[in-house]
Parts: structure tokens; sequence; C-alpha cells
């Protein structure tokens, strides 16, 4: 079991998110790769011109070939983080390929609401493509917040029993 953690790295806040998540994959046990670990990427205080000058074509491939060897992808979906978008894309094709591919998704905006709105009276709508992909590659769970991860993940781990 292999589980890849795609998610925002650039904030402060955005990094404890991951924090929390990768504890909830550690204490289950399970190996996993997020590219903020990735110091190979990520350390740009050691990094030469040269390598800088590379930098995308090394993100691409090296966290491509993970997110192809992940048996789960969870995402920590923000809608600014382009990158974490980018590799969504890809994965929704991946699993047209590998069905056995699965896909957990949070989201925590605090404005999301069962009440209801009404034309300019919204508080918080995702983009529809987008909640459309993650409708299909959640088999119509959708969103959850991390709270709900762990029994998410074990749930995951008895179906693939």
């Amino acid at each position: 079991m292999f589980v890849y953690i795609a998610g925002d790295i650039m904030s402060s806040g955005a990094q404890h998110e991951l924090e929390q998540i990768e504890k909830v994959i550690i204490d289950l046990g399970l190996d996993y790769y997020s590219p903020i670990k990735n110091k190979g990427i990520n350390d740009k205080k050691n990094v030469t011109v040269e390598e800088n000058n590379s930098l995308a074509e090394r993100i691409l491939r090296e966290d491509t070939e993970r997110l192809k060897k992940a048996d789960l992808v969870i995402f920590n979906v923000k809608e600014h983080a382009i990158g974490t978008l980018v590799e969504l894309g890809q994965v929704l094709e991946m699993m047209e390929h590998n069905p056995r591919k699965r896909c957990i998704f949070l989201y925590d905006d605090i404005r999301r609401t069962t009440l209801p709105e009404i034309a300019d009276r919204r508080s918080w709508s995702i983009n529809q493509y987008l909640y459309g992909a993650v409708l299909k590659m959640s088999d119509g769970v959708g969103f959850i917040e991390l709270s709900q991860l762990r029994s998410a993940v074990e749930k995951y781990l008895a179906d693939a029993q």
C-alpha cells in the first residue's frame, strides 16, 4: 500500500495541514510520499543555478512517478494550488487505466454549509468542473473534512482487503 499526499506546500498553514495528514498515514503504518518531504526538489537553500533551471522538469518527473505508483492519493484541495489541481487531472486520467487507484479529497473552507442559499447570497461554491472530477474520482463521496480522514483511510484499507 502506497499513499501519495497531494496539497499546497507554500504556506505555513498548508504545511501544518500536510503534517496532520502525514500523522494519520504514519499512525496507520502506511508507506507514503509527500512532495514537501522531497528535499531534492524543495531545499531551495542548497540548490545550484543549474539544478534550479531544471526544477520544473524534475518536479514533474518525480511527482508523476510517485502518482503512478500510488494505490491511494489524498488530495488536500485548495483552489489556488495549481500544482495540486494538475495532479488531480493526471490522476483522473490514470484512473481510466487503473480502476483500483483510489482518491480521498479534503476541503476545509469554513463557508461550506448545508443551508439553502440562492442567487448572489451564496457564501461558498467550488468550481463545478473540479467538483465533478472529485465526485467521479471518489465514487460519489466528494469532499470530507480533515477530522474524517482516518476513518476514510481505514475504510479504504478494509475495502482493499
